[in-house]
């Protein structure tokens, strides 16, 4: 239970501060794209993103390792199918939140404000 419960924390933080990172490395320069007037709120917005992030992906780790197996009578076919289940369903959780914001942000996009050559 204790190797379950600590492999799958250390999959969730890599997993957490690796789309973090590359969130926020494309991610900025969409945001300042999108608000060219203002790179301070845009600065801000990205970190207040960031915090957000983090805070949906730690707590969804933190509630399946409270709620994942815990009699210690598991087999190891059956902590193979916990892990990649809670591993799945939190690249599920982030993709649609992440979806969601891309939609809203298109939004905001001023209309007819692209280049033409």
């Amino acid at each position: 239970m204790i190797g379950f419960t600590l492999l799958y924390f250390v999959l969730g933080v890599v997993f957490t501060f690796t789309l973090s990172w590359l969130l926020l490395k494309y991610g900025s320069y969409f945001l300042k794209n999108l608000f060219p007037k203002h790179p301070e709120g845009a600065k801000s917005l990205i970190a207040l993103l960031q915090i957000g992030f983090y805070l949906i992906n730690f707590g969804y780790i933190f509630l399946m390792i409270a709620y994942g197996p815990g009699s210690g009578q598991e087999s190891a076919d059956d902590m193979r199918k916990f892990l990649t289940s809670f591993v799945g369903w939190q690249c599920l959780l982030v993709g649609v939140l992440h979806m969601i914001n891309m939609a809203i942000f298109s939004l905001m996009i001023p209309r007819g404000s692209s280049k033409k050559a």
